[in-house]
C-alpha cells in the first residue's frame, strides 16, 4: 500500500482500477485518512476521523453518477443532498443506499469523537446489471437509475445486522495477489448488495424522488424544522399541517417522499438518533433521557429504543 497522501476529495478517482491507496484528504481542522480500493466497477473508501477537538465541514460537487451504500461504524455526521436529505444524522450502526448524481453534498463533523464510515460506490450501470440479475422485484430501481433519478433508501433501525458487520470487518483482510484481491473485493461487495436489495424489497416505498414543487418542499423542510425544535413534544398532525400551510394528505404523502418515513416515523428516528449519540457520550442517565426526549416514564423510553435498535439504553450506556 502507498504512504499516505495529502490530496482533494475530487481526486479518490483518479487510481486505475485494482489499486489500494491510504489517503489524506483536507477536512477543514479535523485530521482524517481515507482508505481506498479502486475496483472495475465499484470503489470502497473506508473514512475515519480520529478523537480531536474541532468541528469540520466540507462540500462538493457529486458530479459522477455514481450508487451509494453507506455504513456508519462510528461516531456522528451530518450529512445534506440537495433536494435528497436534509442535515441526516450519519450515527454508528445508520446505513443507506443512496443515488444523487448531479448535486451537491454538504458534510459536517460537529463533535470531537473519532468518526469512521465505510462507502461502497458503483456505476449506475453495474447496479441495474446486479438489480436485474438478482432482484428483478426491484426494477422500478433499475429505472430510476436508468433515468438518473436521485433515491435514497434508508434503513428503519440504527443497527448493523451481524452478517453485514462480519463482512465490514473482513473487507480489507485480502489476499496480496491482484487477481484473488479483487475476488475478494468482488464476492464482500455482492454480500453486502444482498443485505441492500432485500432491504430495498421491504422498503421500497421509501425510496424518495427528489421532484417536488419548490413552495411545497420549503414547506415541508419548514415541517421538519418544526418537529426538530419539539421533539420532545411534537405537534399533532393537523397542528403541523396548519402550521406549515399543508392539508394533511399533503404534509403525509410529500413528507414522507421527501425524507423517506412519515411523519411520526421521523420523531422516533430523530428521537433514537438523539439518545445514543448521549447515551455513546455519557452526557445524561438514562431517566433524564427519557424525560428530555417526551417520555413519562424512563421505562416506556426502555421498550421503544430496544425495540428500535435492538439494545437496551443501558447496554449502550456501558459500551
Amino acid at each position: 500500500m502507498n504512504q499516505l497522501k495529502q490530496l482533494p476529495i475530487d481526486s479518490l478517482y483518479q487510481y486505475e482500477p485494482g489499486s489500494e491507496q491510504l489517503l489524506a484528504p483536507c477536512f477543514g481542522q479535523r485530521r482524517g485518512e481515507v482508505r481506498l480500493f479502486r475496483g472495475e466497477q465499484f470503489t470502497v473508501i473506508d473514512t475515519r476521523f480520529l478523537a480531536q477537538p474541532g468541528s469540520a465541514r466540507w462540500s462538493h460537487y457529486n458530479q459522477r453518477p455514481l450508487v451509494e451504500l453507506n455504513f456508519v461504524l462510528g461516531g456522528y455526521l451530518a450529512q445534506t443532498h440537495s433536494g435528497l436529505l436534509q442535515r441526516q444524522a450519519y450515527v454508528t450502526g445508520y446505513h443507506n443506499c443512496l443515488f444523487n448524481p448531479d448535486s451537491m453534498e454538504e458534510n459536517e463533523l460537529a463533535c470531537d469523537k473519532a468518526f469512521q464510515m465505510l462507502s461502497i460506490q458503483l456505476e449506475p450501470g453495474e447496479m441495474m446489471r446486479l438489480l436485474m440479475a438478482y432482484a428483478p422485484e426491484l426494477e422500478t430501481v433499475a429505472h430510476k437509475l436508468a433515468k438518473r433519478t436521485p433515491f435514497v433508501c434508508q434503513s428503519p433501525i440504527l443497527d448493523l445486522p451481524e452478517p453485514i458487520k462480519y463482512a465490514l470487518r473482513t473487507i480489507w483482510q485480502s489476499p496480496s495477489s491482484p487477481g484473488l484481491k479483487q475476488l475478494h473485493f468482488d464476492s464482500v461487495i455482492l454480500r453486502l448488495l444482498g443485505y441492500q436489495f432485500a432491504q430495498l424489497l421491504g422498503t421500497e416505498q421509501a425510496l424518495a424522488p427528489a421532484v417536488l414543487r419548490r413552495r411545497e418542499t420549503d414547506k415541508l423542510y419548514y415541517a421538519r424544522d418544526l418537529l426538530l425544535e419539539q421533539l420532545s413534544a411534537p405537534p399533532r398532525l393537523s397542528e403541523l399541517a396548519k402550521a406549515c400551510e399543508l392539508n394533511e394528505f399533503s404534509l403525509k404523502k410529500g413528507f414522507k417522499e421527501l425524507f423517506g418515513t412519515p411523519v411520526f416515523g421521523f420523531v422516533l428516528q430523530q428521537r433514537m438518533a438523539a439518545a445514543r449519540i448521549a447515551l455513546t457520550s455519557g452526557e445524561k442517565n438514562i431517566s433524564e433521557l427519557a424525560y428530555e426526549l417526551g417520555y413519562a416514564h424512563p421505562q416506556h423510553f426502555t421498550r421503544v429504543f430496544k425495540k428500535y435498535t435492538g439494545v437496551t439504553p443501558k447496554t449502550l450506556k456501558k459500551s
